[in-house]
Parts: C-alpha cells; structure tokens; sequence
C-alpha cells in the first residue's frame, strides 16, 4: 500500500472513529466543569489557529491546478469544524454558572460563518437552506470563545433541527447600542405560548425529552447572561421562530 492510499485509508477510518466519538458525548450527562474548562479552551485554541491556517492556505492557493490540494484542505477545515462542535458539545454538558470563562476579543461574525459552514456540509440536516450575513460595519465583542461557541452553536444547530426539510435558517449579526447582536431566524413549527413560558426552565429529568430539548436553551442563555448579555424568542407557533442573542461590543 502506497502512501497516499494508507493517508486516504487512514483519513477514511478516523472520520468513522469522530463520528462515533461524537455520538458517545453527546450522551454523556457530567463533567467536572473545571476539567472542561481547562481541556475546552486549549482545544479550541489548537481548532481556531488550524481552521485560520486553512483559510489561509485556501486562498494563497486558489489557482492551484491539483484538484486533490482543494479537497485535502477542505479535508482539514471539515476536521476543524467538527473538532469545535464537539467541544460545543462537551461544554454545554457542563454547569455554566461553574464554568470559568477566559474573555477574548472575538469576531462573531467570522465565528458564526465557520458554524454555518459546518452545518452546511452535514449530511443530516434536511437540505436546510443556511445563510450567514453581517449589516454593516460589526465591532469585535470581549467575550469567552468556547463560551460564545456554544451560545451560537447550541441557537444555530436548533434551528437546523426545528427547520423543515428544505426549510431556512438565516442567521444575521448587526451592531446595536453597545453590543453585539446575532439573530438566528428558521422556519420550522415555533414555539406556542406554553412553550414559551417554560423554555428556560432549569433542572428536571435529563432523559424527558421534553427537559431535553429545552437544555440548549437553557445552557445558552446562562453562558450569554454570564458574558454580560441576554438572549430571548420570539415565535408564533406555526410560523418559525427567531432566537436573539447579545453581547458586550469592544469600544
């Protein structure tokens, strides 16, 4: 076996072993938030300066005539990706209100681009239409990244999940006084009233589906009012749902 088919074997494998990874966190139910905490930020450290050099390189080499070095990148950026969501995903398994935060000076936009993407290429998401934009000129936010990561993640793979098949999800960032403001628009069921009214209640039973599927949204907003913001819905059931989360703007 040469090397470049032991490299695709080898690549090929190891994306069996992610997903099955992926699978045994998500059913994972407690950790020690400080571990987390700890293993969180320097992982995703390591993902932000790999997915950066991969942009990088996608742009230095765009008029590259191999076709394999676009897929091989794009190899490496999909890799990335999955390394942040699971990351996301172990994080929003632990105590927010314990979770220690170390505040960076963060683009959101560019964050919630990469997520988006992510979920682009993900080949269980109904072939929701996701669009990523930005109104005007938005200033950096002071804030956590894997905290921040796992507000946006926890709103955008939600609405992913509550769109229709070849339904939408558009998610828009936009400066407002004093902060940072992404809305995450889709167009699945909504939320009734009830609902509404217990959307953000903590505790119960974790294995309720009901308790469940209101967990993203409880962990998301504890991590947006710990980093000195607030996130909220708005919905009419039947007709979609948006999610708006803010935070502090960099002066």
């Amino acid at each position: 076996m040469d090397a470049k088919v032991r490299a695709v074997t080898s690549i090929a494998q190891a994306r069996v072993e992610l997903d099955r990874a992926l699978i045994e966190i998500d059913n994972i139910q407690v950790f020690d938030p400080s571990v987390i905490a700890i293993v969180a930020h320097a992982l995703s450290n390591y993902v932000t300066v790999t997915g950066a050099t991969v942009e990088l390189l996608q742009r230095k080499l765009v008029d590259e005539t191999d076709p394999d070095v676009g897929i091989w990148l794009e190899g490496i950026r999909h890799a990335a990706d999955l390394m942040q969501h699971s990351v996301g995903r172990l994080v929003s398994l632990a105590a927010p209100a314990d979770f220690p935060l170390k505040r960076d000076y963060v683009n959101l936009p560019v964050m919630l681009e990469r997520l988006c993407h992510f979920y682009r290429t993900r080949t269980d998401t109904g072939q929701v239409h996701l669009t990523c934009t930005a109104e005007g000129h938005v200033p950096l936010v002071l804030a956590d990244r894997v905290a921040l990561a796992v507000v946006a993640d926890n709103i955008i793979s939600y609405a992913v999940r509550a769109s229709h098949a070849r339904g939408t999800v558009r998610v828009q960032t936009a400066a407002v006084p004093g902060y940072v403001q992404c809305t995450v628009r889709h167009t699945g069921r909504g939320f009734s009233a009830a609902d509404l009214e217990v959307l953000f209640e903590p505790g119960g039973d974790a294995s309720n589906p009901t308790v469940q599927s209101r967990l993203p949204f409880v962990v998301a907003r504890e991590f947006a009012r710990r980093l000195e913001g607030d996130l909220w819905v708005e919905s009419q059931e039947g007709h979609g749902a948006s999610v708006m989360f803010r935070v502090p703007a960099v002066e």
